[in-house]
């Protein structure tokens, strides 16, 4: 019997089965993204970013792009 894990706020895998795992936050009503790899470091490093956010560290700027209207 397969016990399911519980998921985890903020890191998912995408695509689903690939392997490949992200984390999704937001600080300072900013939307933040990043590709990790495994599921383990993917959960270390959300936790890390969290509370970097809550600190009042600076963030990496990943993925930022700029819109054009």
């Amino acid at each position: 019997m397969k016990s399911e894990e519980k998921a985890i706020r903020g890191v998912y895998e995408h695509p689903a089965g690939s392997g490949v795992w992200w984390i999704n936050y937001y600080a300072n009503g900013q939307r933040h993204r990043e590709k990790v790899g495994r599921k383990g470091d993917a959960i270390k490093l959300y936790r890390t970013r969290k509370s970097d956010a809550l600190a009042g560290r600076k963030l990496p700027n990943c993925g930022t792009r700029s819109r054009r209207l």
